[in-house]
């Protein structure tokens, strides 16, 4: 399951209905988005056909968030050749700077909203 929950910049949830769009690259969510509820939006990732690294990106209005995940599929790899992803390249590579916010949380912020991305 992907939970979402997105906030304006004092940290308040963002108004019931607000669209959030996502996808995904290395699995399929349940929608291409979906729509704020109390702050949250709730879809499932299906994991693709192949063992490696994929990621879900959220768009809501200006910010974007990436999150990467992997995929290891019954009698893959136990592990991907190479290093982890490291958190704070990954932040200087998104436009809009994600800031993790402990084990599996990040956040991404304008000057309007502020975007929680659990993965």
């Amino acid at each position: 399951m992907v939970l979402l929950f997105a906030a304006d910049a004092q940290g308040r949830q963002v108004v019931d209905g607000t669209s959030v769009a996502l996808r995904a690259e290395g699995g399929t969510l349940s929608a291409p988005g979906g729509q704020t509820h109390r702050g949250l939006v709730r879809l499932t990732l299906t994991a693709g056909p192949e063992s490696g690294p994929g990621r879900i990106v959220a768009h809501l209005g200006t910010i974007t968030a990436t999150v990467p995940f992997t995929v290891v599929l019954p009698g893959g790899p136990t592990r991907l050749a190479g290093a982890p992803p490291d958190s704070a390249d990954l932040v200087q590579r998104v436009r809009n700077a994600l800031h993790p916010q402990g084990e599996g949380r990040w956040a991404a912020a304008n000057g309007r909203y502020r975007a929680f991305l659990d993965a």
